[in-house]
C-alpha cells in the first residue's frame, strides 16, 4: 500500500485608504479584501491477488520431481484513491471613520471536497505447467523448489467513481465604536456531484510462479517449510482504456505446513 499526500497555502491581501476633505473635518475610509485558504490532496494505492490450481501430476522422478497438469484461475486487482480537501476564507473590511468607527465586514467561507476511486482488476483462467521437487539434505532438512507457467484468458477492467461535494457561507456585520449592530448570516448552500465509469476487454495473460526454499520433517507425515516466491502477472491491468499496459510481479517470504497420507 503507498501513501502520498500534498498540502498547499495560500493567501492574498489588498488594501485602498482614501482621506477627503479638510481638517477639521477628516473623514478617513479604509477598504481592505483579503483571501486565505488551503488544499490537501493525499492518494492510496492498494493491491491484491490470488489464484487456485486444479490438476494432475506425475513422478518424474519418484519424490525428486513431479511434472503436473491442470488449470489455473487467478485475479488481480489494483485500487488507487484520491481524496482533495480545500477551503477558501474571502474577507472584505470596509471602515467609515467619523466621530465614531464605522466598519463593515462581509466574510465568505468555501469548501470542497472530491474523493476519485479507479478500480483495474483481471480475472481470468486456462491451462497451466508446472514442476515441483524435494531434494533431501541431511536428515529431515531438505530442499524444496517448484515453478508454473500458465496461460490465463479473462477480462480486463477499469471502473472509477468521482464524489464532489462542494459548501457555501457568508456573515455580513456592521459595527459603529465597537458595537456590532447588524449581524447576518446567510444559510450554507450545498452541491454534490457523482459520476463514475466503466470499461471492459477481453485478454491473454501469461503468468508464471517460481519458489525455493528449506523444509523439515516433523515426521514422515508433516513437514515445515519456509520458502521465498516470485509471482508475475504479464500485462493483466491497463492505465487507460486500449492503452497503458501494467504487468505485475508479486514476491515475498511463505511459511508452509505440508502433510503427506
Amino acid at each position: 500500500m503507498h501513501i502520498a499526500a500534498i498540502s498547499a497555502p495560500f493567501s492574498q491581501t489588498s488594501l485602498q485608504i482614501e482621506e477627503c476633505c479638510d481638517p477639521p473635518i477628516g473623514i478617513f475610509t479604509s477598504d481592505s479584501r483579503s483571501t486565505r485558504g488551503i488544499s490537501n490532496t493525499s492518494a492510496e494505492l492498494k493491491e491484491s491477488h490470488w489464484q487456485a490450481d486444479f490438476g494432475m501430476g506425475y513422478d518424474f522422478v519418484p519424490r525428486l520431481m513431479q511434472i503436473n497438469f491442470g488449470v489455473r484461475v487467478a485475479e488481480v486487482t489494483a485500487k488507487t484513491t484520491a481524496t482533495t480537501n480545500a477551503s477558501l476564507t474571502a474577507t472584505r473590511v470596509f471602515q467609515l471613520n467619523l466621530p465614531l468607527a464605522f466598519v463593515d465586514t462581509d466574510t465568505s467561507v468555501a469548501t470542497a471536497s472530491d474523493v476519485t476511486s479507479v478500480r483495474r482488476s483481471f480475472f481470468g483462467a486456462g491451462p497451466r505447467v508446472g514442476l515441483e521437487g524435494s531434494v533431501p539434505l541431511i536428515g529431515p532438512l531438505g530442499f524444496d523448489y517448484s515453478t508454473n507457467a500458465a496461460l490465463l484468458f479473462g477480462t480486463t477492467k477499469i471502473t472509477s467513481a468521482s464524489n464532489s461535494a462542494l459548501s457555501n457561507s457568508s456573515t455580513h456585520t456592521t459595527a459603529a465604536g465597537g458595537v456590532v449592530l447588524f449581524t447576518e448570516t446567510s444559510p450554507p448552500t450545498q452541491t454534490s456531484l457523482s459520476n463514475g465509469t466503466s470499461w471492459s476487454s477481453s485478454v491473454a495473460v501469461y503468468n508464471f510462479d517460481i519458489q525455493g526454499g528449506v523444509s523439515w520433517w516433523f515426521n514422515p507425515t508433516f513437514k515445515l517449510g519456509l520458502s521465498y516466491r516470485l509471482d508475475a502477472f504479464i500485462d493483466p491491468l491497463r492505465a487507460a482504456p486500449d492503452d497503458g499496459r501494467l504487468s505485475r510481479y508479486y514476491h515475498g517470504p511463505k511459511l508452509t505446513l505440508t502433510g503427506r497420507f
